[in-house]
């Protein structure tokens, strides 16, 4: 015999009854005949099972006069809609409870009319919407969720398009509204350059990196430092110099001195101090050991361009050749990276001597190779701890490779011009970034050393040989952070040796003269010392370099677009500010507070004056630049301003206020 499950459950489901056909009117008001109370109780399917009921629930099997008797009876039978309690099936899948599927899902889902049949719904012989009423016309249904036409099918049965179905997903949270692509869109940073946490992307990544913009901003003090005038303690210095005004010195003026005599402090580097005090460089005037004359070095600015530049004086020196002063000439022609640019040099009695000053681009904070490896420098916190920790004084070979690859290159720039350096020393090699060098001081020998009798191409080529030599002694003095090192050269070469790989050390060894090539080689055979060759034989860590200059290169543009985001804020910000709270504007006290205002100066309020539940302002950052970035770009979204006396609410898009503030500001810029 058949189980009568499916024979009881028809005539007690609401859900059937109401989408079924009319059944006739019975005496019976929601009574239940003998016959009826006897039937086998209806078990819902549960966790998808195929079967409608489930065997170890049911009752023993009813005879079948009983069953004949239940299926002649439903006619005398009238369920109570009033009274009754609606059987609502649980969407349950075979992992618990699930979320019915974007295909599945109908747009009408009337629970008085539906003709949902839980009985069929794990079934696989008939489609559950089969008896569902056809659902209105949806005018997206062609197109995906970023509005393009999707030819392609869903699944068969179902009517639906393959594009994304904007009502149901909308119900299942999917929903995604595409705004149109504008240039002034903010975007994310780049994933080669960032990979922040989500707390933390919208600050950082709208903003410059902490650590370089405190790097820049102290640079940009120090562009800008100026001295007390001499009546106030300052310096007695000239107030022009040739086309230079605004002298400060750049070099400590020595024990003893007052303070007001000193450098500003904005010209300090914290890292190292103030130059000169702790012998990192000889104080202002003191004898060069480099020179032979004293040397003073200023800060000016130039009247012609308003730029700042170096000037670096030779006090007593008298010029006595005038093509001497003329070679300069061709320094200025040389641009290099890795060379502090030479402008020009003059000499000038403005000192009260006689003196010559050679001009050299301004680089602010610029340390020496000396007092960078040289010297030892105080402690500096530690940024886990915050504990005050010693200075590292070891060179990573990776960074002796870096300065041999940009020295190299620049003197490759250098002896290409028939010129010779003469200045590769630890005093004269400036450091103005992270592992960033440039030679300095150049042309100031072939000024004030200048020989008629030794201008031809032999003496030439000795200057650039001993510009490798120089070369080569300047990366052992870095590497064992001694200039002495060169006193001993056997023995530094072998503690060199312990510290350093053998490829270096052979490298050092043949830019000294200790041996006869920059590598291994079975017979001993002599290769020519040439910048040429240098080159050759730092090939691979000159792709290294240039590995590093390329992801720098990344860094600063990822940079730059952080700022070129902040330009069009500050302008939107501008134009609030001409707007809001403006006392009087075309005889009207009140412009500011009625019209399209009213509407600027509420979002004003719930970008700026937010508060929590607990009455307490709302600081937070990502707050101000999310409303200020869909402002700018015009987003359909809509928002909810409330008045201050919370008496009035308005509903307006972005795109409506940045059509306010745009009216608004047009008046006021108007010409009248």
């Amino acid at each position: 015999m058949s189980q009568p499950t499916s024979a009881g459950f028809s005539a007690t489901s609401p859900n059937k009854s109401r989408g079924g056909a009319n059944v006739q009117a019975s005496p019976l008001k929601g009574a239940l005949s003998a016959r009826n109370v006897a039937a086998a109780v209806f078990v819902p399917k549960v966790n998808g099972g195929s079967s409608p009921s489930l065997p170890a629930a049911s009752p023993a099997p009813a005879p079948r006069s009983a069953v004949d008797g239940v299926a002649s009876d439903v006619s005398d039978m009238k369920i109570d809609s009033v009274n009754s309690k609606e059987f609502t099936p649980g969407a349950y899948t075979q992992n618990g409870p699930g979320t019915p599927s974007m295909y599945s899902a109908s747009y009408d889902v009337d629970p008085m009319n539906s003709a949902f049949d839980p009985s069929q719904a794990g079934s696989s012989h008939e489609p559950a919407v089969q008896s569902q009423p056809s659902r209105p016309f949806n005018p997206y249904e062609h197109m995906n969720e970023f509005g393009d036409p999707t030819p392609a099918q869903g699944p068969p049965g179902l009517g639906i398009g393959g594009g994304m179905d904007y009502y149901s997903a909308a119900a299942n949270g999917a929903a995604k509204l595409r705004q149109p692509l504008h240039y002034h869109l903010y975007a994310p940073p780049l994933p080669h350059v960032s990979n922040l946490h989500p707390h933390h992307l919208t600050a950082n990544a709208f903003f410059l990196n902490p650590n370089q913009r405190e790097e820049l901003q102290r640079k940009q003090e120090a562009m800008l430092a100026s001295i007390p005038p001499p009546e106030l303690g300052g310096p007695n210095l000239p107030e022009e110099l040739h086309v230079y005004h605004s002298l400060v010195p750049l070099e400590h003026p020595g024990p003893g001195a007052p303070s007001s005599m000193g450098m500003p402090p904005g010209l300090i580097d914290p890292r190292m101090g103030a130059p000169g005090a702790n012998g990192a460089t000889g104080a202002s005037g003191d004898h060069s050991k480099v020179f032979g004359y004293r040397s003073h070095s200023y800060k000016a600015t130039c009247t012609l361009d308003g730029k700042r530049y170096v000037l670096r004086r030779l006090e007593g020196f008298r010029l006595q050749h005038e093509a001497a002063i003329a070679l300069v000439e061709r320094w200025r022609r040389i641009r290099h990276p890795s060379i502090v640019s030479v402008r020009e040099a003059f000499t000038t009695r403005a000192f009260g001597d006689q003196s010559i000053v050679f001009v050299y681009d301004y680089h602010p904070l610029a340390t020496t190779l000396y007092a960078e490896h040289m010297t030892i420098k105080a402690a500096q916190p530690d940024r886990r701890t915050g504990r005050m920790q010693p200075v590292s004084m070891q060179v990573p070979e990776r960074t002796l490779w870096s300065y041999l690859c940009q020295l190299t290159s620049s003197l490759r720039s250098i002896h290409s011009s028939n010129l010779a350096a003469r200045c590769i020393e630890a005093s004269k090699v400036l450091r103005t970034g992270k592992n960033r060098v440039r030679i300095n001081c150049c042309s100031v020998f072939d000024v004030i050393a200048y020989n008629p009798d030794e201008n031809g191409a032999d003496a030439l080529k000795a200057q650039q040989q001993e510009d490798l030599v120089n070369l080569g002694a300047l990366i052992l003095s870095i590497g064992l952070n001694s200039i002495s090192a060169t006193n001993d050269i056997a023995s530094s070469l072998a503690m060199f040796a312990g510290r350093f790989s053998a490829e270096l050390k052979q490298v050092v060894s043949w830019l000294l003269g200790q041996s006869s090539a920059p590598y291994e080689t079975e017979d001993e055979t002599e290769v020519p010392r040439t910048v040429s060759e240098l080159m050759r034989v730092l090939g691979s860590h000159c792709a290294d370099e240039m590995d590093s200059a390329l992801n720098y290169t990344d860094l600063m543009e990822n940079s730059l677009m952080k700022e070129l985001e902040n330009g069009r804020l500050v302008r939107l910000l501008c134009k609030f500010g001409f707007i809001n709270e403006r006392p009087e504007f075309d005889h009207d006290p009140r412009w500011a507070e009625t019209g399209d205002r009213y509407v600027i100066k509420l979002f004003r309020d719930h970008v700026f004056h937010a508060v929590d539940e607990a009455g307490r302002p709302v600081v937070d950052l990502s707050h101000i630049l999310s409303n200020l970035n869909k402002l700018d770009a015009g987003t359909d979204e809509k928002i909810m301003l409330t008045s201050r006396d919370e008496h009035s609410c308005l509903v307006v898009s972005y795109r409506e206020i940045k059509n306010c503030i745009e009216s608004a500001f047009q008046d006021l810029s108007r010409t009248r």
